[in-house]
């Protein structure tokens, strides 16, 4: 269903990983391509203070009275607005949905008795907006909204799975941009201070060659158990893996070159050693500021290893996701590597108490399993150095 016009929108989404004051132009772009008189994306990171940011589009940023609409809206409007977030976050995947159908509306008749959207149509002319929650972590509250011009009806649903194909991009692209405006805000640089972030990065071209990397990178190849730089510098898998690597940066390549549609990628490589397999990511990557030089368009790699426990914090997860202490005690054990036997046995209870509690970490936090759930944590407390004077200590 992508048209050029908005595969090349596509790859323009990832300028945002590095650049994130690039979102409102972003958003400008987003409501063209899919139709709609405006858009917004608000990002609410409940770890990260540095990560917290609201930014929209033209119709709503050149409004002579912005300044005291934007005032009005989280004094008054919010207040009743905020409902039909339940709805949005509880749904089950990211997807659009209709404004009446957050509030629990039987049609779009009934905004015309909702304070809200008569707030948006007589101040922006803005009406039947629709909302997409950005990603399952459930942890984060990342949302994108469109609106359309209060003298056409409601969206189709032709154009809802339209919009919907952008979503994986969006939340992408909000991940990536969660780790360099860290690294950007406590150290003043973003490649610069790559080695202060402890997975292992790579920046590839389309071809795998290695353009940049850190030190936590130079550490997995230093183990030689799976992973790999080959003669000619690209990236590589050694070991019996059955993921394929070239062709999966050759895809997300692909979308930062604004020529492919696909957005991340996930891989597990097995090791000689016999060690938990890596975790690998790959996506696509852009530097709009010309930094690495040649107006790079590649892929950033991602290299998680799981037997470098150092690395992961489970601290905040039962907060987030609702974990009794004997669930979180459970969860630390699980991402330290320990099975079900070890974990009973330290806790001193039966296996089958454990492997209860071990499915119900697993749903609340809604991962299949310990890969996903090492994943999970290192998305919430991202393992990247405090300053010296630290902006901010997750949960104390």
């Amino acid at each position: 269903m992508y048209d050029s016009s908005a595969i090349d929108f596509v790859g323009r989404i990832y300028d945002t990983a590095m650049q994130p004051q690039r979102w409102n132009e972003v958003m400008d772009e987003f409501a063209d391509v899919v139709g709609a008189a405006g858009a917004s994306l608000q990002v609410v990171d409940p770890v990260f203070n540095e990560n917290r940011y609201l930014n929209v589009s033209t119709r709503f940023r050149d409004h002579p009275d912005t300044g005291a609409l934007q005032e009005a809206y989280f004094k008054q409007v919010w207040l009743e607005e905020k409902k039909g977030y339940k709805a949005l976050f509880s749904s089950n995947t990211p997807g659009f949905m209709q404004e009446y159908q957050c509030m629990g509306f039987a049609d779009a008749s009934y905004l015309e008795q909702y304070p809200p959207a008569l707030w948006f149509r007589e101040n922006f002319n803005i009406f039947n907006r629709l909302a997409s929650r950005l990603n399952l972590n459930r942890g984060w509250r990342h949302m994108v909204g469109i609106g359309y011009d209060a003298s056409r009806g409601e969206a189709t649903q032709k154009e809802m799975r339209y919009a919907n194909q952008f979503i994986p991009h969006l939340s992408r692209a909000v991940e990536m941009g969660r780790d360099f405006t860290l690294l950007q805000q406590r150290f003043n640089t973003i490649f610069g201070a790559l080695d202060h972030y402890h997975v292992g990065i790579w920046f590839v071209t389309q071809h795998g060659e290695v353009v940049l990397s850190n030190k936590a990178a130079e550490r997995i190849l230093d183990q030689k158990d799976g992973i790999a730089k080959n003669a000619r510098g690209q990236l590589c898998i050694t070991s019996s893996s059955r993921a394929g690597l070239d062709q999966v940066i050759q895809v997300c390549s692909a979308t930062a070159r604004g020529e492919g549609i696909d957005s991340e990628k996930l891989l597990t490589v097995e090791r000689y050693s016999n060690k938990d397999s890596y975790i690998m990511t790959v996506a696509p990557m852009r530097d709009p500021g010309n930094v690495i030089g040649g107006h790079y368009k590649g892929a950033i790699v991602y290299a998680i290893d799981p037997s470098n426990v150092g690395i992961i914090s489970t601290n905040g997860l039962a907060g987030l996701y609702g974990l009794t202490t004997a669930e979180d005690n459970v969860c630390r054990l699980l991402v330290s590597g320990h099975d079900t036997k070890a974990i009973a046995e330290q806790r001193e209870v039966g296996i089958e108490t454990v492997r209860t509690q071990v499915k119900r970490v697993m749903q609340k936090a809604d991962v299949q399993n310990r890969a996903s759930l090492i994943r999970l944590a290192l998305s919430v407390n991202l393992p990247i150095d405090l300053p010296a004077s630290p902006l901010h200590t997750p949960y104390g």
